[in-house]
């Protein structure tokens, strides 16, 4: 027990003094990130609708499984009815 505590708290150290790296952000999101503008402003819609994009799919895709699985409980309830 006791080596499974000193291993935990090594782990969460070299995690803790790995902070920069972990902050990394693939290249894509960094040119997202760092386009302006014609007026001078950064453009941070395009990172935006990338970030949900990414998102939606994990969201949605537990409704549709439910919903099929929903829709077939039925049918097969009104078949054995």
């Amino acid at each position: 027990m006791r080596s499974r505590i000193i291993s935990a708290t090594i782990f969460v150290s070299l995690i803790f003094m790995q902070g920069q790296s972990l902050m990394a952000q693939c290249s894509q999101c960094k040119v997202a990130a760092g386009t302006q503008s014609g007026d001078g402003s950064y453009n941070f819609g395009s990172i935006n609708a990338a970030i949900l994009y990414l998102l939606a799919l994990p969201l949605v895709l537990p409704f549709i499984v439910g919903g099929v699985w929903y829709y077939r409980k039925k049918q097969a309830q009104k078949a054995n009815a």
